[in-house]
Order: structure tokens, then sequence, then C-alpha cells
């Protein structure tokens, strides 16, 4: 059963490995995929800018054109070649992306052809006027044709920019498709080797728990033995160097009357001993550490109460691997009747030497004590025969191999376990040697540690052994020599736990433990390349959004431009809403245009990199006030600062935020003069975060108030600043939307603004580890708040530049 939760563990590991490396084959095809999918949308984005970039510069060639035969300016000339050259780059690039789809590039011969006939005619217009006045009949012709023209170069645009259409969505399919295989693959694959991994996991818990169980009862039979210790008819002791009781068993301690806390590293042998006995015993010791033991030597001792015990004391030394002296193994007797019969047999051979003749009666009352002695000695025996047997019944039911060898390497005794192990009777084990119980193989493991204990020294070791049924088993093994009273070793004690079960264990766990290392470094290692890829992906976006809003800006100002020119050229052929269509136009435009600026204002917050240095918040304050001085004196605005502090930030961005949120609080206010007070403080992060509390309670604690952000770092220092103003104030629901980029509360008839300021305004803050929120009520003003790390302008040095 064992083995079989062996192998089940090796095999589910194993397994789960082998899946874990499909799942991660899968992932790498997936991800190829997903790459060249990506390319392919790319390449069709770069084919669609290519056809812009044909269109828009045919129309500069039509406005360039236009505009000089109207107004005969030569800046319309250099629109009208910029047109022609950012045409010509349009077609070759639409030319070389489509050079495998011969569809588009027939279409694209088509396309060119047109825009050459139309660059012609322009070709003839501009020198026709060139030549002299212009006949406007023939200008008219050229319009008309060009005009048809155009229309033809739109039709051939439009057509190849819906085939392009068509393969962008299929790619875009694909790709989707593959994202879904790559989840199902690696969803289906992580769920499996879990599985497995929580099954290895419950088999090394049960082996652990039948361990766990093993070692309990093991406990108990140790303390089975330690009983026998204490209970035994006899007095059990050791003696240190010194003479220092170091153990002492319960029997020898109710002898003398003392408790274990008194005597142990304490008392010595000699301080309970009479004076006589306390100097036999210093003659005896010294010589007893000498040749390692003593037999049957007797000594007085003095109880607690005072009354003497007689004892016979005998006595094995244990030493070192080094032959130092460790301790005493001594065995004690109460001999009190033996010394009681004695002195009656002195007594009674003496009244029979002196009294031979006379005293005969006296001899039979003498044979009576002797009698009697004998008596007491068969009674002594037999309990000793009781305690050997006593011995061997819990011998035998010790989990351990218990055995007692001879010098010829002969078992003299064995217990029960040593049949069960070996499958074997009592008589092929007594008598027979080592090696033939054991096996060749299991007697030549051993062999140096038999010659350890036959030559006196105690020899413990662990080892795993191959018995002469093939079988291996790890044991833990003790082999305590037993020396004679001539200081002759007899053979020695072998004491043997199977701890093959403990070992397996530790191997597996070890095991287990260094493919989990693995997974972790592997799971690392992915971690930090998505991370990796993560921000890269935020970069592109932001480098993205720049670009988009960069290029938007051209055909806007195209737009707004020929609207324009519509209006002061054809001004007489408009009516009331023709002409109000095109202000509407021109106003869309223009508005398109600050909400691109605006746009890439919020770009560049998070794509400059920062310049920190030590700030005096006071000068950066009066630079804000500079920039509004027309919006302050226009409504008449009152802003007022207590002192400000010097702050470790990038100067540009913290005048951007205070500018952002000081003009706002001008502009949002209707009918009384604005008044504008900022102030600082320093404060704890975790006091910050209270104040904001604080003032959630106060209000009423809505439901539909936002919650409070929650400091990564609550007990470091910041600066608090707060802007207050008697605004228009803001509903308290609305005050987690109003950081959203292009979220507004009013109309822009009401105040104008693209709703882009205070989204600004939080990712400065966030650049800088800070947070943004506010507090207000409405008809009541509103109060702005962030807080800005705080930093020991000493500690700064030089201007250091910082990357997000």
């Amino acid at each position: 059963m064992k083995r079989q939760a062996e192998k089940l563990v090796a095999g589910g590991f194993v397994l789960a490995l082998l899946v874990l490396g499909g799942v991660a084959t899968g992932s790498y095809l997936s991800v190829q995929r997903l790459i060249a999918s990506r390319q392919w949308v790319e390449h069709t984005y770069e084919v669609l800018q290519g056809l812009d970039k044909i269109f828009d510069g045919n129309i500069t060639v039509a406005s360039g054109r236009y505009g000089y035969v109207v107004s005969r300016q030569k800046t319309y000339l250099a629109d009208y070649k910029a047109g022609l050259e950012r045409t010509g780059q349009g077609i070759r690039e639409v030319r070389r992306l489509t050079s495998d789809n011969p569809q588009q590039q027939q279409q694209l011969t088509e396309l060119e052809q047109v825009i050459a006939k139309r660059v012609d005619l322009s070709q003839q217009s501009i020198a026709l006027v060139q030549k002299g006045p212009s006949n406007e009949a023939r200008q008219a012709a050229f319009a008309k044709q060009n005009l048809l023209l155009g229309q033809e170069v739109q039709l051939l645009v439009n057509r190849m920019k819906n085939e392009e259409r068509r393969l962008l969505q299929l790619r875009k399919a694909a790709t989707d498709d593959s994202v879904q295989q790559a989840i199902r693959v690696n969803g289906s694959g992580y769920l499996l080797s879990f599985s497995l991994l929580m099954g290895v996991f419950l088999l090394l818990h049960l082996q652990i728990r039948i361990r766990q169980r093993a070692e309990a009862a093991l406990q108990t039979y140790a303390e089975e033995i330690y009983d026998l210790y204490n209970q035994s008819p006899c007095g059990y002791h050791s003696l240190d160097a010194t003479g220092t009781f170091s153990r002492i068993n319960d029997t020898e301690l109710s002898w003398l009357g003392y408790t274990r806390d008194e005597v142990l590293h304490k008392l010595k042998f000699s301080d309970l001993a009479t004076p006589d006995s306390a100097l036999a015993f210093q003659e005896h010791f010294s010589k007893f550490k000498q040749q390692g033991w003593i037999s049957d030597i007797e000594f007085e001792l003095v109880r607690k109460d005072g009354t003497i015990l007689p004892v016979s004391l005998s006595a094995t030394a244990i030493k070192g691997s080094e032959g130092d002296f460790l301790m005493s193994r001594s065995t004690l007797f109460d001999i009190t009747d033996r010394k009681r019969a004695q002195t009656a047999l002195q007594q009674a051979n003496e009244q029979l030497e002196a009294r031979v003749q006379e005293r005969t009666a006296a001899l039979s009352q003498v044979n009576a004590l002797l009698h009697s002695e004998l008596l007491e000695r068969k009674q002594v025996e037999q309990a000793l025969l009781e305690s050997e047997k006593q011995l061997r019944t819990i011998t035998n039911a010790l989990p351990v191999l218990i055995a007692y060898i001879d010098v010829d390497q002969r078992f003299r005794f064995h217990n029960q376990t040593y049949e069960q192990w070996f499958d074997c009777s009592s008589t092929d084990i007594q008598g027979q040697h080592l090696s033939q119980v054991l096996g060749e193989q299991a007697y030549q493991s051993i062999k140096p540690y038999v010659k350890h204990a036959l030559s006196g020294e105690t020899a413990t070791y662990e080892s795993l052994i191959t018995y002469k049924n093939d079988e291996k088993r790890w044991v833990s093994a003790t082999y305590l020599p037993d020396i004679n009273q001539q200081g002759a070793v007899q053979g020695y004690f072998a004491l043997i736990a199977d701890i093959n079960e403990r070992k397996l264990a530790e191997q597996a766990i070890l095991n287990m433990n260094e493919a989990l290392e693995i997974k972790v470094e592997e799971r690392t290692t992915a971690l930090k390349q998505l991370n990796d890829e993560l921000v890269n992906s935020n970069r592109e976006l932001e480098q993205f959004a720049y670009i988009a809003s960069h290029d938007l800006q051209e055909p806007l100002r195209a737009v707004i431009g020929y609207t324009q020119l519509l209006m002061q050229d054809y001004q007489t052929h408009f009516d009331a809403s023709a002409q109000q269509y095109a202000e509407y136009i021109v106003d869309g435009g223009k508005r398109m245009q600050q909400l691109i600026q605006d746009l890439l204002h919020y770009s560049r917050v998070g794509t400059r990199d920062l310049v920190f240095a030590p700030i005096d918040s006071n000068i950066v304050l009066d630079q804000v006030l500079s920039n509004l001085q027309v919006a302050i004196a226009e409504r008449q605005a009152l802003v007022t600062s207590d002192p400000l502090p010097t702050i470790t930030v990038d100067k540009l961005q913290l005048t951007q935020l205070l500018q952002n949120l000081i003009g706002n609080a001008i502009k949002f206010c209707r009918d009384d003069a604005p008044r504008v007070h900022i102030s600082a403080r320093r404060t704890k992060g975790a006091e910050a975060q209270k104040e904001k509390g604080e003032q959630r309670e106060h209000e009423g604690g809505d439901s539909e108030k936002p919650q409070l952000e929650t400091s990564s770092h609550p007990s470091e220092n910041t600066w608090l600043f707060s802007i207050h103003d008697n605004g228009i104030g803001i509903k308290p629901r609305y005050l987690e939307r109003i950081f959203e980029i292009f979220k507004r509360l009013h109309t822009r008839t009401e105040f104008p603004g693209t709703g882009i300021g205070l989204a600004v305004c939080k990712k400065i803050v966030d650049r800088h580890g800070g947070h943004i929120w506010a507090e207000s009520q409405p008809g009541t003003g509103t109060t702005f708040y962030f807080t800005i790390p705080y930093h020991d302008p000493t500690a700064v040095g030089h201007d250091r530049d910082f990357a997000d």
C-alpha cells in the first residue's frame, strides 16, 4: 500500500509537469499566432493611412490650384506642390504595402491614372493663369472636369478602403479566435495540473498522519519503559565525573526520602553517605573511573530523616568516543535484611563459640534464623525472576528490535519483533551468527559498528540496510557494550528502530520542495515578462494617442479654412440657413481643435519625464496668478494664500496643477465675485485619511458619495494642499466623476471647456505619488485637496530626472 502511494505521488508529479509543459508549448504557439494576427491588423491600418494620405494630398492639390486661380498668390502654389508630394508618397506607400494583393494593385493603378489626369488638368489651369488674363470659360470647364475626376478619385479611394476594412474585420476575427483558443488551452491545462497537485498533496498528507500515529505509539512505549525503570525493585542512578547525581529512579528516592529536585545536579553520592562510607566511596570512585566497573560494594547511606540505609552498589562506566568518562550506570540494592541476618549470624557464632557446651539449645535458634535467611533469599531470587519476566514482556511489546549479542556475534537474547521482521521462529535466531540472521550484505554494512561495540564503545548510526530477502530498510540503531567486572566486553545490547517511512517521507518532501521552487521561479519569470509587456503596451498607447491627436489637426485646419473661404467667396450665394450652417462648421472645428490640444496636453503629462527639485510653492503661485491675470481682472476675483512650503516636485507640472484648480475656481462662480484661498500644511498620511473620513461622516454618510482612497503608506509624511472657493459647488454623488477625462457636469453654454482639466490634475498628482479629492455641497463652494509626499530638501541635492 505504501509503495503504491509513493508511485501515485511520483506519477502525479510527472504528469503535472508534462501537462504544464504542454500548456507552455500551446501558450507559445498561441502567442506566435497572436503576434502574426496583430502584424496583419497593423499592416491594414498602415494601408488605410496611406490611402488617407493620397486623398488628403489630392485635396491639397485641388485647394492649391483653386486658391492660385482665384487669388494668383504664389503661396497657394507651395500648397499645390506639397499636395503633389504627399499624393506621390501615399501612392508609393500603398503600392509597397499591397504588393501581395493583386486586386488592390489593380485598383491602385486605376487610381493613379485618374490622379494623373486630374494633375494634368490642374497644370493646364495654372498655366492658363500664368499666361495672362484668365479665360473664365476655360477655367470653368477645367473646374468641372476637375470636380468629376475628384469624385472618381474619392470613389476609387473609398473602394480600396472598403476592401481594407473587410480584410481588417477578417483579421480581427482571426485574432479573437486565437485569443479564445489560447484561453481554452491554458485554462484547461492549469485546471488539470492543479487537480493532479491536489491529489498528490492529499496522499502526502495521509502518509504524514500515518507517521504521526506511529511516533505517538513509540512515545507511549518509551513512557512504559520509563515507568519500568522507576518502578523497579532496585535503585538506579547515574553519577557524573564529580560524583554528582545526574539520574535517579523513584525507588531509590523513596528509600532515601528525598525528591528528585533536591538530589539531581545538587547532591553528590558522598553527601548522602556516612563519614566512613564517604571516604570509601572516594577511594573506589577514582579506581572505578579508570577501570570502568565496580561490583557489590557496600555503603551506608543517611536518609533524609537521619536513619541509616545499608546498600550494595554495582556500576558500569559510560565513556565517550575518546575514552573520557561521561557518567556511571549504577544499580543499588537495599541490604538491610541481609545486614540484620549477618548481625544475627555473627551474634549466634559468638554465643556458639562461648557457650558451645552450655547453650546447645541456642543452636536450634541459630539454625532457625539461617533457615529464615534462606527463605528470604529464595524470595529475592523469585522476585528477580518475576522482574526478568516483566522485562521480556515489555521488550516483546516494543516496536523496536532488542537483542543481546555475545563476543562471538551470536544472539543470546532477542525480542519477538526480530521474529516478526524476519518471519522466523525463536530457534531460527537464538544462538545464530549475525550474518546468518541478517544476510551477508546487511552484515557487511553493520560490521564496523559491531566492532566499535565489541571494543567497548557505544555505536549509533542511521543507514539503509539490504537484508537477505533483498528487502531494503532504513534503520536507526544503538549498540551498548556490556562490560564485566574484569573490564572485558561480554558482547553488547542492540536497539534497532525502523525509520523507513520517515526517510521516504523526508525524501518525498524534499523532492516536492525542489519542484515547487522550480515552479515559483518559472511563475516569477512569466509575471515579470507580462509586466514588461504591459508597461510597453501602455507607452505605445500613450504614443498612439499623441500621434493620432496631432494628425487630426491637419484635416481640421483644412475643414475650417475651406469653410471660411466658402463664406468669403460665396457669401452672396448663401442664404441665412447656409450661413448659419457654415458658422456651425467653423465653431465645431475650433472646438474640436481645442479638444485635440487638451488631449495632446493630457498625453504629454504622462509621457514627459519628471524633473524633481526643491521648489518654493509661493514663487509658483505668483507665476500662476500672472498667467491668470486676465481672467482674474474680468471676474474681479480675489485670490489669497497662506505662506506655502518648499516641496520636491516637477515645477512645470505643479504650475499646471495650481493653474487648473484656481482657474476652475474662478470660472465656476455665477453671481458673486470669485474668492479663492490656498493653504498647505504638513501632516501624516493617516491623519489625511482621518480628515477625509470625518468630513464624510459630517455630511451624513450618503451611500452615493465616493469611498475614500486608502494610502499605501499611511505613516508617511505628506504636504496637504487645499484650494477653497465660493463657487456653485458640486453634488456629493458627482464627486467621484469629476476627475475622469471628458466628464462634464454643465453644458458648454453655461461654462466653456472640454472636461480634461481635472483629469490632468489627477494625473499630475498620481505621478507625484499623492492623492487628490474634493469636498463640496451645492451653493456653498468647493474645497479641492491634494497631497505631495514630503522630502527633506537638504537631502535632495541636485535636480534629478525620474521617468515613470
